[in-house]
């Protein structure tokens, strides 16, 4: 398999102007072994819709295929631990 870094990830979906904030997980898979999932907070106001194809098209350009999530969770905000790290 691929090595994985969220945190890149993350940094590349900050990237676009419709990404305020972004938290990337995996999670198991049967089929795949993993699955990779942003939770995203949108920058402005714009449709999940619109702003799923904006990461998407961006993506395309920067990331490999094995880093591309293949859900996306929109939030108001993302959750924390107590000493301020977003939960994955």
């Amino acid at each position: 398999g691929q090595n994985f870094y969220p945190q890149a990830l993350e940094e590349m979906l900050l990237q676009t102007n419709s990404v305020g904030e972004a938290c990337v997980s995996c999670r198991s898979n049967a089929l795949t072994g993993s699955t990779v999932i942003a939770t995203i907070v949108k920058s402005g106001v714009i449709s999940n819709t619109d702003c799923e194809n904006e990461i998407k098209k961006h993506l395309l350009n920067v990331a490999p295929k094995y880093m591309r999530p293949s859900k996306y969770i929109f939030a108001n905000d993302l959750q924390v631990t107590l000493r301020m790290k977003k939960k994955r």
